[in-house]
């Protein structure tokens, strides 16, 4: 069953200063990075599906969404995997974070409403 996303409150999570999109400059809220690279490029869930064309409109407070290909629930958007907020602004992949750190990604809402300039510019 689907969860309905509430962006009525504020996370209780501590997230670094560079823990937000780049594209849309949101904060607060869970962000994805691509899997396997050591970009630090970090998206929120809206412009990770922009870049990666991924339908996401089924996604839940819990990052997951239908994977178009599979049916399956995923967290994974396209080549972007969740980017866990580290302490020392690493923002490492989900299966590379310690536990502590895992559960504070959790804890962060899936999306915020934005009302920003975009700072990049998807090819």
């Amino acid at each position: 069953m689907r969860k309905r996303i509430d962006l009525s409150t504020e996370p209780d999570v501590d997230v670094p200063d560079g823990y937000h999109c780049a594209h849309c400059t949101a904060r607060g809220c869970k962000l994805w990075r691509p899997r396997g690279s050591y970009d630090v490029l970090l998206l929120c869930a809206f412009c990770a599906s922009k870049k990666e064309c991924v339908d996401i409109t089924d996604i839940d407070d819990d990052g997951e969404h239908t994977c178009p290909t599979s049916g399956e629930r995923v967290l994974d958007i396209g080549t972007f995997t969740p980017a866990v907020p580290m302490s020392d602004a690493n923002h490492l992949p989900r299966h590379k974070a310690v536990v502590i750190e895992v559960e504070n990604w959790t804890q962060l809402p899936t999306t915020r409403v934005v009302f920003a300039t975009p700072t990049i510019a998807f090819a």
